[in-house]
């Protein structure tokens, strides 16, 4: 991703699943958030995929197929999937830095683009100094900060 396409509009904010399936079932701030930024949002290509396929097991509140792909195809329009070839260089580094796998390729897109930071609600899972040299790793508080510079979205 070149400088100048996040360069007008800030840097970007990499979501991690949990925050991408926390916009799906509920409404609240997490989805508040990225519709009304849905400029300053990336995220792996492999997550809607992911999230998708482990539907079963979040979907608690049982949704029917057809409302989770409407909210899913409509997720599509506030985050931006990068393609692997953007970050395949990183994997292997990446793999170095965080123990779940599951997370190695946010850490790799991170170490691959300008950002922010790796916004997620499991920041247990990226304490290792490591990773906090290199990487931002953002709780929902520091994105409400980060894009509207005070501690909450309601003025």
């Amino acid at each position: 991703m070149a400088q100048e396409e996040t360069g007008r509009i800030g840097k970007m904010i990499i979501i991690d699943t949990n925050v991408f399936i926390a916009m799906q079932i509920r409404p609240g701030i997490v989805r508040r958030i990225i519709i009304d930024n849905h400029d300053r949002f990336i995220s792996p290509d492999f997550m809607f995929t992911e999230a998708w396929e482990n539907r079963s097991y979040w979907n608690k509140n049982n949704m029917t197929e057809d409302e989770l792909k409407r909210i899913f195809e409509r997720s599509y329009d506030y985050i931006r999937e990068i393609p692997r070839e953007i970050y395949e260089e990183n994997i292997e580094n990446a793999k170095g830095l965080i123990m779940d796998p599951d997370d190695v390729s946010f850490v790799a897109l991170a170490l691959s683009v300008e950002n922010e930071g790796i916004w997620t609600f499991n920041t247990k899972d990226f304490v290792r100094a490591e990773i906090t040299d290199n990487i931002r790793i953002l709780t929902t508080s520091e994105v409400v900060r980060s894009i509207y510079g005070r501690d909450s979205i309601d003025s």
